[in-house]
């Protein structure tokens, strides 16, 4: 069915067919979905059918009937011993083998071997409806006639399921061969009685778990023939593993003939497939790709992706053409390992490569939105059962496209401690507090272009180095009973392979020693904290108390001037004016600092909770609500500065409001006074202008006032496949649910900045209103997305959308009156998958998306 959806719509894609079909649904409005009932399996309705069909097939065919017959009626049997034939009617059954049918009336002739299964119409009812079941498959219909020697057979009116979709044929022949010979046909992916499509054949052949197969086909839409024709269909229905054709994806005409995606598949077996797709052009240019995927359950899972096109890009007869027009190339190999294959093991990897002129040239049909960098990495990890060990090994690459340039790591080897060997057995004692971390790291980095890769001049600019870095944090070191203090200290010890001197006469020289060289540096802290708690309680059986949290905390950070002659990481060069620089700067890490530090840090939290009598639980009376969940006050001051020590305050407020909305505020405030318009290094306090005073404020409020059932119900359902369940339940977000009536989320923003340069303020405000949806009636939705800027006064980025959900089908006309880019529309129709039908969902495209 997939196949002939998109060689409709890929035949049929321009303008104009595409409204004609679209106003045929437009207008068919609510008869889609309340008159025609779902198929389902049971043998006196036609309510509620889910069937699942085969052929008659019999398990003894040797021509004469050996097993035994059994039959049963509930009103009467009757033996025609001239005609040797029986009657049976009224709840009427015959079993042989592992066939079973039901129906009104049942007439065998002993002789020939054929039997005829029929209902009865009782002026609108209908009893009895002819019903067969084998090896577990079942199917119903008008009439069933049905030869147990030949094991030929005919039906009328049969309505069954093959694959993903039904077939509906009013006279159905079976041969010796277990195919099947439809007249007047209908084929349809629609689960109703009456379908709101299909695709309607004069004459059809079915050969059971391989394929289908119609001549001229015309696609039919509530019972109106469309102007749209299939000149054939071949849909396969083989269950399982198979390997095949790839039928073409998309062709054009621009600038010659095009045909995208014609190929062979291969299912090698149950753990790995390989598909090989072409691309071919009428002006001799060409392309393959070939797509291997392999995966063992619980252990790994990955692909190969290889390859290659040769494009012409103008006159490809003219010999300067073909001799300029370079093959290009493309490679991405991807492997994962699954969490439960290994305790101790793990290997990723991401890597990909390709030539500039890939994906980027305009003959392509297919457009691309391709990034400016391709990133590719690969990571072995090994850890130690019982120890805080572990080893890893990695390869990173980035490829950018725009000037050709590759920047990476190859390799990087890393050992990583984190633990604590000082732990005793009896826990006791502050070295018990102690959290140590050592990492040792060997790391050659590579930055180059993709001409030069793996050459000798690659290898020549390689940079190398080795890092170690030991970390020590004590835990909370009880002071005073209430006070926690927590030491820190940093050691890093770099080695270079090489340093870069430089020397300057009449002109500066730069100098290259090779060696192994010692690089140092180390840094403390210490913070002390506390946290305060206030709680007010009230008597009453509405509010009932307060608490409040506070939690003070000051720091201090310090580090040593390294560019002290002692240390010898720094010299001076003179060019008529003293340099300070590094030999070590132009290595694979950054140099100690170049100026001590000495940092005083200093911050305060809060909390706020309120709690509330709870009438609708007496198990637990009381209710807690958070008034806010932070309000936080943070800045530094820094004791080696020359000037300026203090830094500017932060305050941040953040909050929720029930399930629906969010607030947050942040402020940023400026201790310093400003003389004619120049921030000058005297505090405001010093001039008894306050402590501090407000340079810029934002707020933000934004609102969901959406479904939150809806992920749940995906993972209730028992329609489609498992990957849709779970893509659906990650990002329900993405989806319209119209079984929630509206849905709403907006967002209002603020900011202000004052200048004091200037003494100017300036304001800013918007709306934007990310989506808005309605249900305008049971099967439409309406929704859009906007906003307003109150600085320009103009209305943001607008998209419309009109939703129509028609069970089996989906309707979207978007519309985007105002954005950057100009106007937009576009219109979409397309047949959904079972489970969205099940769950009356609509896939949510970003407005963006459309001018792609």
């Amino acid at each position: 069915m997939s196949f002939c959806i998109d060689y409709f719509f890929h035949y049929y894609s321009n303008g104009a067919k595409i409204l004609i079909l679209s106003l045929i649904l437009f207008f068919s409005c609510d008869l889609f979905s309340q008159s025609n009932p779902t198929l389902s399996i049971k043998k006196d309705t036609f309510v509620k059918k889910e069937v699942v069909v085969d052929s008659f097939q019999l398990k003894d065919a040797s021509g004469d009937i050996k097993s035994k017959i059994d039959y049963h009626a509930e009103d009467s049997i009757v033996f025609d011993n001239v005609s040797k034939k029986m009657f049976l009617y009224n709840k009427s059954k015959i079993d042989y083998n592992s066939m079973n049918v039901d129906a009104y009336y049942i007439e065998y002739d002993w002789k020939s071997g054929v039997m005829i299964a029929t209902q009865k119409v009782e002026g609108d009812s209908i009893v009895g409806v002819p019903y067969l079941k084998q090896d577990g498959k079942e199917y119903i219909t008008d009439k069933i006639t049905y030869n147990f020697k030949s094991q030929k057979g005919k039906v009328y009116n049969i309505v069954t399921q093959e694959g993903e979709g039904f077939l509906h044929g009013e006279e159905v022949k079976k041969d010796s061969n277990k195919n099947w010979y439809v007249s007047r046909a209908k084929y349809t992916t629609c689960d109703l009685e009456h379908p709101h499509f299909h695709f309607n054949a004069r004459k059809l052949k079915l050969i059971p778990d391989k394929a289908m197969i119609t001549g001229p086909t015309n696609i039919v839409i509530n019972d109106i023939p469309t102007p749209l024709y299939l000149p054939f269909g071949l849909f396969p229905l083989k269950k399982g593993r198979r390997s095949g054709l790839l039928l073409p994806t998309e062709y054009g005409f621009s600038p010659v003939f095009n045909l995208q995606g014609l190929g062979y598949y291969f299912g090698i077996n149950d753990h790995m497939d390989l598909a090989v797709r072409s691309q071919l052009f009428f002006n001799g240019s060409y392309g393959i790709q070939g797509d291997f995927r392999y995966l063992k359950k619980y252990n790994f899972n990955g692909s190969l992706s290889v390859g290659m096109n040769r494009i012409f890009q103008g006159d490809n007869d003219n010999p300067a053409v073909s001799a300029n027009t370079a093959t290009n190339y493309n490679f991405t190999w991807t492997h994962s390992q699954d969490i439960k294959a290994h305790p101790t093991f793990t290997f990723n990897t991401t890597m990909r490569y390709q030539t500039q002129g890939f994906f980027q040239n305009p003959i392509n049909v297919t457009a691309r939105r391709i990034d400016a960098q391709i990133n590719s990495s690969l990571s072995l990890t090994k850890r130690f059962r019982g120890l805080p060990l572990e080893l890893r090994s990695s390869v990173n690459y980035t490829q950018n496209l725009a000037n050709k340039s590759v920047t990476g790591q190859f390799p990087n080897l890393q050992m990583n401690y984190n633990g604590n060997p000082f732990k005793t057995a009896t826990g006791k004692g502050y070295l018990n507090q102690l959290n140590f971390s050592y990492t040792s790291e060997f790391n050659s980095q590579f930055r180059s272009y993709d001409s030069l890769l793996l050459t000798k001049e690659f290898f020549k600019d390689l940079k190398f180095g080795i890092l170690h870095t030991v970390n020590f944090n004590f835990g909370a070191i009880k002071l005073l009973k209430y006070f926690n203090l927590s030491p820190s200290f940093r050691y890093q010890n770099r080695n270079y392979f090489n340093r870069t001197n430089f020397e300057y006469s009449t002109k500066l020289d730069t100098i290259t020693e090779n060696g192994f060289y010692s690089v140092q540096d180390f840094s403390g802290g210490l913070n002390l904290s506390t946290v305060i708690v206030g709680i007010k309680q009230f008597r009453g059986r509405g509010f009932q108390g307060i608490r409040h949290q506070l939690t003070p905390n000051v720091g201090f950070a310090f580090s040593p001037d390294f560019t002290k002659d002692f240390w010898g990481y720094y010299r001076q060069l003179d060019t008529g004016k003293v340099i300070t620089y590094s030999p070590y700067a132009q290595g694979l890490y950054s140099v100690p600092g170049n100026s001590a530090t000495a940092v005083l840090n200093f911050g305060l939290s809060n909390s706020l909770e309120a709690k509330f009598f709870n009438k609708k639980d007496s198990a637990n009376p009381s209710k807690k609500i958070m008034l806010i969940d932070n309000l936080s006050l943070s800045g530094t001051y820094n004791l080696n500065a020359e000037s300026f020590k203090m830094s500017n305050w932060f305050m941040s407020m953040s909050s929720n409001i029930g399930k629906f909305a969010n607030f947050r505020m942040d402020f940023n405030y400026d201790p310093y006074v400003y003389e004619n318009g120049v921030r000058v290094d005297k505090l405001l306090i010093s001039n008894k202008g306050g402590l501090v005073r407000l340079q810029s404020f934002s707020a933000a409020l934004n609102f969901n006032l959406s479904s939150a059932n809806l992920a749940s119900n995906v993972l209730k359902s028992n329609k489609g496949s498992e990957a849709e369940r779970n893509y659906i339940f990650r990002n329900y977000h993405y989806f319209y649910d119209f079984n929630n009536p509206w849905n709403a989320s907006f967002a209002v923003n603020f900011t202000s900045n004052n200048d004091f340069k200037i003494d100017t303020t300036v304001y800013s405000a918007n709306i934007s209103m990310n989506n808005l949806d309605f249900n305008l009636t049971k099967n439409w939705k309406i929704a859009i997305r906007s906003g307003y800027d109150f600085n320009s006064k103009q209305i943001l980025m607008t998209t419309i959308s009109a939703v129509r959900n028609m069970h089996c089908w989906e309707f979207r006309f978007n519309y985007t009156p105002i954005s950057n880019f100009g106007q937009a529309y576009s219109i979409e129709i397309r047949p959904k998958s079972a489970l969205l039908q099940d769950l009356k969902l609509m896939k949510n495209k970003p407005a963006l998306e459309n001018y792609f």
